[in-house]
């Protein structure tokens, strides 16, 4: 059946040219796909034809006819018929005129109802509704799910984020995604970042039309010939696409997201950020390496607000720590490797009872940091530019996190050593020991005759203290629950960031700076497990290097991809290792490693 010059999908992708409705299938498709890499909510993929074909995603779907050709790079083809072509290419039987909006007559919703039915093991076709979309993928395993109205719905921020979001949570997480019709290179970062893992080149191809130059900025009016136009607007959507897999292995995409410039991409990057905070939660990794907060959008990364949360939820100071000391942060991770901190650590090792002090590092965007967490992901990883000035979110971000801290862990006294642009927006009384700058020899001084009161205090030995700070590492690490379960008759042996929980000669776990977590022994794994926290069900056998999906019976719904969890079958502990992707994941997935093991039976 094909589409008269009459009819509004006739025209309404400004191409000149017919399309049928349903096209030759050009390859008979018995996909699976699989994730290879995770990177916050993006993530790298493989989708396996099942003839020996396979394509790595996110990728983008290229027009191909005699009159407009696919770029030489292309990977995967949208195509109406079989065209010669001396390219290696795969092809996918998706008609592009199914970027359709909802408006259009009821015979063409019959037309998408009856090729659901004829194709819906490969790709199925759904409109974009909110609060619906859910209900319409009930029950569908699809490999791919065309979103066909997404254009439409790309219109309206708040709804494509909610179909977006519902979507994917419906479909779940070994699913792809595809938006028709989008797919300029600026928005290319953002459509990853959300979870959608095909586009294609219909954006390159209108755009080219009327004489714009796509950027990763945006774009721009050139009076150029269409060709020229279009080869640069494919090489700039490629080489976005190719950025954007590198900051995914890399785990830095959010930067690039939160790079963007123009207000549709960043409306729809705060509406995800302030009402879908579970949604991307979940997704992102609790181990990462350096990343860059250099916009007021870091505020809001969900890595970052996780550790705030965990802070007002989870964390309890060490028990014997008296007088909470406010210190500035610095440039350099973890802080107490910092010339400034070298020179705060002097002065409170020579007040004459140090273990009576908790050190707590005021810092954006993550507000307040104790300094046993200093190892922990993102606490040791941000960089942040420093300026000296804190805006008004900063300020009431930081203000709002340590007032929920005080009130929920008593102190004796406060003191803060900051330098007065912080001081003089805390909401709380402390004693001030700053003057000037927080290393200059009048603060250092004021600072040490400050900490000479910690003599009125009872004393706290190191053993003691260290004792105390690995709990409340634990608390926060896996909950107070389990910290208690943890440090049940056991001391701390070893020099900080390295040091093992022993109950006798027996090892629980070790504090492992590099991982910024304790990473558990069997003897661990056995404490843990009686918390019934951080579990992974298996089925009966006994794994030895890594747990794959499909061994998995059920999991702890709080594990992320890079806690620490406790294997077990039957209440029998079988090992202990890193969890490679989240607990829902582990569930619903038959492919792919789920739990690295580090010890096991």
């Amino acid at each position: 059946m094909a589409l008269s010059p009459d009819h509004p999908l006739y025209h309404m992708d400004s191409f000149r040219y017919r399309w049928n409705i349903f096209p030759h299938l050009l390859v008979d498709l018995l996909m699976r796909f699989e994730v290879l890499k995770r990177g916050e909510i993006g993530r790298i993929g493989e989708l396996d034809f099942g003839n020996g074909k396979k394509i790595s995603t996110p990728n983008i779907l290229w027009i191909h006819t005699n009159r407009i050709k696919s770029p030489d790079f292309a990977s995967l083809l949208l195509k109406k018929e079989k065209i010669k072509s001396k390219k290696s290419n795969f092809e996918i039987p998706i008609p592009h005129s199914f970027s359709y909006p909802m408006s259009l007559p009821r015979e063409i919703h019959e037309l998408v109802a009856e090729w659901n039915k004829e194709r819906a093991k490969e790709c199925y076709i759904v409109e974009g509704v909110p609060d619906t979309i859910a209900d319409a993928v009930n029950g569908v395993d699809s490999t791919i799910f065309i979103l066909a109205n997404a254009r439409e719905i790309f219109s309206n921020s708040r709804n494509f984020v909610e179909t977006i979001v519902n979507l994917r949570e419906a479909i779940g997480y070994q699913k792809l995604i595809y938006t028709p019709g989008l797919g300029e290179p600026s928005s290319i970062p953002l459509l990853v970042y959300m979870g959608i893992d095909l586009l294609d080149s219909i954006p390159s191809i209108q755009n080219a039309r009327k004489n714009f130059f796509l950027t990763s900025r945006g774009k721009m009016y050139l009076m150029e010939d269409f060709n020229s136009l279009l080869q640069q607007n494919y090489l700039a959507a490629w080489n976005e696409l190719m950025i954007v897999r590198d900051a995914i292995r890399t785990r830095r995409l959010r930067e690039i997201v939160e790079s963007v410039t123009d207000p549709k991409l960043m409306e729809i990057l705060r509406l995800l950020d302030k009402e879908h905070y579970d949604f991307q939660e979940k997704r992102f990794p609790m181990i990462g390496k350096k990343i860059s907060c250099a916009s007021r959008e870091s505020l809001y990364r969900p890595d970052v607000e996780r550790f705030r949360r965990r802070i007002k939820e989870r964390y309890e100071k060490p028990r014997s720590a008296k007088i909470l000391l406010l210190l500035p942060c610095s440039a350099k991770k973890p802080y107490s490797f910092s010339k400034s901190h070298r020179f705060f650590r002097k002065a409170i090792s020579n007040c004459g009872n140090p273990f009576a002090i908790h050190e707590m590092m005021i810092t954006s965007p993550l507000g307040i940091v104790p300094r046993e967490l200093e190892i922990v992901y993102p606490a040791a990883h941000y960089d942040v530019p420093v300026t000296g000035y804190w805006d008004l979110d900063e300020q009431r971000m930081v203000n709002e996190l340590l007032e929920a801290f005080i009130e929920n862990n008593h102190y004796e006294m406060m003191m803060a050593h900051l330098p007065q642009e912080i001081y003089e927006f805390l909401s709380i009384d402390a004693v001030k020991t700053c003057v000037g700058h927080p290393t200059s020899s009048k603060s250092i001084k004021k600072l040490l005759n400050a900490l000479k009161i910690t003599s009125d205090f009872e004393k706290v030995a190191r053993s003691k203290r260290m004792k105390d700070d690995m709990e409340s590492f634990l608390s926060y690490q896996f909950g107070k629950e389990v910290a208690d379960l943890m440090m049940k008759n056991c001391d701390i042996k070893g020099r900080y960031p390295y040091q093992k929980i022993m109950d006798g000669k027996k090892q629980i776990g070790m504090l492992v700076k590099e991982r910024g977590m304790v990473s558990l022994t069997l003897e661990g794994g056995k404490r843990l497990a009686r918390s019934n926290k951080y579990w992974v069900e298996i089925e009966d056998f006994f794994p030895k290097g890594s747990v794959f999906t499909v061994g998995i019976k059920d999991a702890d719904d709080q594990i992320r991809m890079g806690d620490e969890v406790v294997v077990v079958h039957d209440r029998e502990v079988r090992g202990v290792g890193m969890a490679m992707m989240n607990a829902d994941e582990m569930i619903e997935s038959n492919r792919g490693e789920a739990v690295k093991l580090r010890h096991h039976l």
